[in-house]
This record gives structure tokens, sequence and C-alpha cells, in this order.
């Protein structure tokens, strides 16, 4: 029996007096039709769902499931399909693409257009709900809790309201099993490429993972609270023994002209464009005596103020670098100001670099820890525990995404206060042991299977009994194994020529360290590590068997 099912509730799952309103169900091999409300009428149904062998419904992993287990702890969880991670499996790389063409097909009226699939539901936490995916498979779920809220009993309209949510559920899980078509660059549909649907063992599978996941939440994971705030106390205080070194003894306090735009130096050139540089023009072009005129350096009358460096301010470090050192940046950001992170301050010889890049790497420990928004002294609760959530098929690439805290960024044990910060947490249960799993090689498996169709199975042979890694290595002429393994993993995931350069600097530079190049080191120039990036890609698409042919057939 495969059944689609929903529940209605008085609240989340959080809520201590949680209380389950009614439920509903439809069997998709029969169509037939169930109601529950009322405590006899809900146990009935839940002994029906565990009689199932197969429940689909949207989140069920996230919310009906562990609702289920918690009312009633006897129930067995049988195979489950969930239709939200159906959906997120199958769009999260282009769901915002086709939500624009959905719009689209209704014509150039705005009136249709949202007749045909209203605008806000193209908001990242809209996107992969029930309400939209009715629109685009014709089937309205209606707006009853939306219209008016919570409900803290059950009513006629209720009742009506969930059935008429598993009967659009039902629908969509039919229309997952067909194919669909791919999208084409003007986000139109290609009636000419089909692309298959997701088999539904890898739902299954993906379902039963988010239980888990879901499982991992509600436990938590143990915190030390006193020595988290130890470690906090060491931290901050050696920041602020930096932060004090730095602005005495490198970037003593200057006279600068009156900022009316704050943080930002008006000497500081930004880039426009790919490469040419602009200096701020005039604050004020008005005639001179006007009280407002002449604000700018050089003038008859410029007023000015003393200045304090600001370690957290790229302003100010690019700024100071510039007038003091005659640093010239060589990479910008997205905005066209100069771009100050801990790798740029790593190929500066200048003095206070290495303070620099202590000092951020200081603050990014302490965000981790204590003062960012997520910050894990701010999400462990009175009892000592945090529970991170994880989104699974989260990203674009569909792996987990990690936030409330982001726990899978604790910092390794080789990073600076890595260990540290990784003994911050515990076993639940104080005779447990905490164990970390880690999957071997899952992005290389599925390239195996990618590229089975051009190289004939020769790369999975590699990768089940040989060193695949040593293989790449050889084309590539990276020196360190940890540094293949990055740039393996930039290579699938889309990284630049740019990122794949500073990897085989980064690679130079640790092997200089160990002794094992004694080649001379390039400039660290972005044309240059463009250039190295180009060359490593070409020679991977060139000499891996079948890597070249797959990549223009993605292409």
């Amino acid at each position: 029996m495969r059944l689609v099912f929903d529940y209605e509730t008085n609240g989340l799952l959080d809520r201590p007096d949680l209380r389950i309103l009614c439920g509903a169900a439809v069997d998709l091999d029969t169509g037939e039709e169930y109601e529950a409300n009322g405590e006899a009428d809900l146990d009935a149904f839940a002994h029906l769902l565990a009689r199932a062998d197969l429940l689909v419904g949207h989140n069920i992993c996230g919310f009906d499931i562990p609702l289920v287990q918690r009312f009633y702890p006897w129930f067995k969880v049988p195979h489950i399909y969930d239709t939200r991670l159906a959906l997120r499996m199958r769009y999260v790389g282009d769901v915002r693409e086709r939500f624009y063409a959905w719009r689209n097909s209704a014509g150039r009226s705005e009136e249709k257009r949202e007749a045909r699939f209203p605008a806000r539901l193209m908001a990242p936490g809209k996107q992969f709900g029930l309400e939209a995916w009715g629109y685009v498979i014709g089937e309205h779920k209606g707006s009853f809790l939306a219209d008016t809220g919570v409900q803290e009993e059950y009513t006629d309209e209720l009742g009506e309201y969930c059935l008429r949510d598993v009967r659009v559920n039902a629908r969509l899980y039919e229309w997952l099993q067909r194919p669909d078509r791919t999208l084409r660059g003007n986000r139109q549909e290609d009636p000419t490429h089909e692309r298959p649907p997701t088999p539904e063992a890898a739902v299954l599978c993906e379902s039963a993972f988010a239980l888990h996941m879901r499982n991992q939440e509600a436990r938590g994971v143990r915190f030390d609270r006193g020595s988290a705030e130890l470690l906090y106390a060491k931290l901050a205080a050696r920041r602020e023994e930096l932060g004090q070194e730095l602005r005495t003894e490198h970037f003593p306090a200057w006279w600068a002209p009156t900022n009316p735009k704050g943080d930002v130096d008006p000497e500081l050139p930004v880039r426009r464009g790919d490469a040419s540089y602009t200096v701020p023009k005039r604050t004020y072009r008005v005639p001179h005596p006007h009280p407002l005129a002449g604000r700018e350096k050089g003038c008859a009358f410029t007023p000015i103020e003393l200045v304090e460096f600001n370690p957290n301010s790229g302003h100010h470090i690019a700024g100071r670098l510039r007038k003091l050192f005659g640093w010239e940046p060589k990479e910008h950001t997205p905005t066209g100001l100069p771009k100050v992170d801990e790798t740029v301050l790593a190929d500066l010889p200048y003095p206070p670099a290495e303070a620099l890049r202590e000092y951020m790497m200081l603050t990014k420990r302490l965000g981790q820890l204590a003062e960012g928004e997520q910050a894990w002294l701010k999400q462990a609760t009175a009892d000592g525990l945090i529970h991170g959530r994880v989104e699974t098929v989260g990203t674009r690439t569909t792996r987990c995404a990690h936030r409330r805290p982001n726990l899978a960024q604790v910092p390794a044990v080789g990073a600076p206060f890595g260990a540290e910060c990784r003994r911050l947490f515990r076993p639940v249960v104080p005779s447990h042991v905490l164990v970390g799993i880690d999957a071997k090689g899952l992005e290389l498996r599925m390239l195996a299977h990618r590229l089975g169709y051009y190289d004939g199975g020769a790369y999975a042979e590699r990768l089940l009994d040989g060193d695949p890694h040593s293989d790449w290595q050889e084309v590539t002429g990276i020196i360190l194994r940890n540094n293949q393994k990055r740039l393996t993993y930039g290579f699938l995931y889309g990284a630049g020529d740019l990122k794949l350069g500073h990897i085989l600097l980064d690679d130079m530079r640790q092997a200089a360290d160990q002794g094992k190049y004694k080649g001379k080191l390039p400039k660290a120039a972005e044309g240059v590590l463009r250039s190295m990036g180009r060359r490593v890609r070409a020679s991977l698409q060139q000499r891996v068997p079948g890597l070249g042919q797959f990549v223009a057939a993605c292409s």
C-alpha cells in the first residue's frame, strides 16, 4: 500500500503543548481517501500509516514523521518519499529560472503572469513549497492557513484544507515520475531535450538520510560552555593586543580630509571596469566662498580629522598599505575595491602583513565562537546543547547546507586554535564517544559514472583499485597530495582559472617550505595565476581519458 499523507497541528514541533488536530491520506493505487480527527480516529490513522509499504508527503522528513514518532513511539517508519526533497534533487540548480519560464509562458501581461505563477512564490523560502508547485502542476492547494493563521482546534475547514493538501501532493508525486525538458540559456524550455525523472530509489535514500539528519538536529551535540568562555577570553585578549600593536607600531594615527562618506578613504583608487583606475572627484562643485566649497585635498580650506587605524576596515588596510609601502592591489572585489584577505596578505612582504593575517584569523574564530550572529555560544541552549540545522540537498550542487550554527565549518585540528575549538564539542551522553565520518570519494564516484560512457570504465577501475589522485598529480604537476585533492574538487565544483592558479601557487610555496620544490616561485599577479590555471585545466581535459569529451558535452 502506497499512501500520500499529511497532518495539521496547532503549531510546530518545538511547541510544548503541541496537539494533532487532523490527518488525511490518499491511496496512490486505489484512489481511496482517508480522514481522521479526534483521538480514536487519529490512533487508527497512525496504524494505517504503519501498514503502508511507502509513505509519501511534503516535508515529512522535517515534520510529519517526527510528529508521528513523538505521539506514537511504537511507530516503525517504512520507506518514505519526501516530495520536497525530490523537487530539490531535481531543480535546486535552476528552480528560479524555471519559475521565470513558467511565468513568462502566460504572455506579456503581468496580470496573466501572476495568475500563472505569483511572483511572491519565487522567494527562497517558498520555492520548494507545496503551494508553489501546485501552481506548476495546475492544482492549487488554497490559502486557508495563510488567511487564518495557526488553528487551535479542529474545524471542518481545516479538515478540508488538509485533504486538499494531500490531493495536490498525490498529483505532484505522479508528476515527478515523468520526464521534463531542460532549459535553454534564454529561460525557455528546450523541446528537443528531455531530462529523465529522478530514480525513486535515489529519493528514498535521500529521504532516509534527511530523517537521520532531523533526528541528529533534535538530539543535538553537547557544548562545553565553560571552556568556550575561557577560549573566548584568550582569543579576545590576543586580538586586542594585536590591534594595539597595529595601531601604534605599524599604522599610527594620521590626519586626513574630513570624509563625508564615513569609513571610505577618499584617496583610495577604485577600479572601474576591468583595468582603469579613477580617484574620487570633488565633493562639491559650487563657487567659492560658498561654505560647502573646497572639501577635497588641495583647496584653500580643507577640513581634516585625526584618523585612528581600524584593523577591521578593508579600506583602512588597503589605504595604509598603499600610502606607507606603495602596495598596488592585484585583485578586487566585485564592487571594484581592493581585495584584502588572509590569502592576499600572505603574498605581501611588508612587516604588518603577518600581524594583519593573525588579526583576521582571530576575528574569524571569535565570530564563530561568540561574536557572530550564529556563534556557538549564542546558539547553545540552557541545557548545554547545540541543535545545528542541516538542510539536505541544500546547495546548487545538492550538498548539505548547515546553519544555526554551521557545525560543518569548525576549524580543522591542524588550523590555528582548531584543536581547542573541536574540544568544545562533546557527546550528549557522557559515556558515549563522538565519532566523525566522511564518505569516501563521492564526487569521484559520480565522475566515474559520467566518464564511463567516454572511457569505457577506465576511471572507475582506477578509483576502485588504484589511486586517481596520484594519476591526476602526474597530469597537473602538483607536488603535495593534499593540494591535488584541493585542485581536483575545485575543478569538479567549477573553480575558475584564477582559483586553480592560486592552488598551484600554494602548492609550490608549501613544497618549497618542506624542501620539495627548488624552482623559482611565480609572481602572484592575477594574470600569471589565470594563465597557470588555464594551462592546468587544458592539461586535465586533454590527458585524462574522456574528460575533455565529457566537459564539452556539458557545455
